[in-house]
């Protein structure tokens, strides 16, 4: 009887614990772009820089997915901007690729690096050539970025937007209007 008590009492404690961490709560906050709730649990001690266990950071989530609140209220929290994902992506990156050009600006302004390279030697820059996104092009462009750098198979972003047919990413590498 003592026995099982003692393993009752042991298992809701754990509960009790697991359940008080607000980190785990904004892991699918950050996932369903609950912008109220990301902020109670950031005022509430939840950890900007967590990981999922998939070791992805939360500001490449929400720099993937959006809203652009989102993002906004882990960087003000502290989030690691230059933190990679195993792929080694930053949440630059993500904003470059999926279009989140308002997250792009502010990742920019808070100072993510526009160079970045991931496992693939692919930088913000060849993302938003991939994901076919002009505006971040220009904007990646405008902050610096380095549009002679090249990926793992030495392709440049003109090269990589040429391969996938984006006029509109080719005519920003090159500085003119598309024709």
């Amino acid at each position: 009887m003592t026995a099982g008590f003692v393993f009752l009492s042991f298992g809701l404690h754990a509960q009790e614990e697991e359940a008080a961490d607000p980190s785990m709560e904004l892991i699918d906050a950050v996932r369903e772009g609950q912008v109220r709730d990301v902020t109670r649990l950031l005022a509430a001690g939840a950890d900007a820089n967590t990981k999922t266990d998939g070791g992805m950071p939360l500001v490449s989530i929400a720099a993937m997915k959006g809203p652009a609140a989102v993002a906004a209220a882990l960087v003000k929290a502290g989030a690691d901007l230059a933190a990679k994902d195993k792929s080694g992506a930053t949440a630059l990156m993500y904003a470059a690729q999926f279009g989140h050009n308002d997250i792009v600006q502010a990742l920019i302004a808070a100072g993510a690096d526009v160079n970045a390279k991931d496992n693939l030697g692919w930088t913000p820059l060849i993302r938003a050539a991939v994901g076919g996104n002009a505006e971040a092009t220009t904007a990646l462009l405008a902050a610096g970025a380095d549009k002679n750098a090249t990926d793992f198979f030495e392709r440049t972003a003109l090269q990589v937007a040429e391969g996938r047919g984006h006029a509109d990413v080719i005519a920003a590498l090159q500085g003119s209007s598309p024709s």
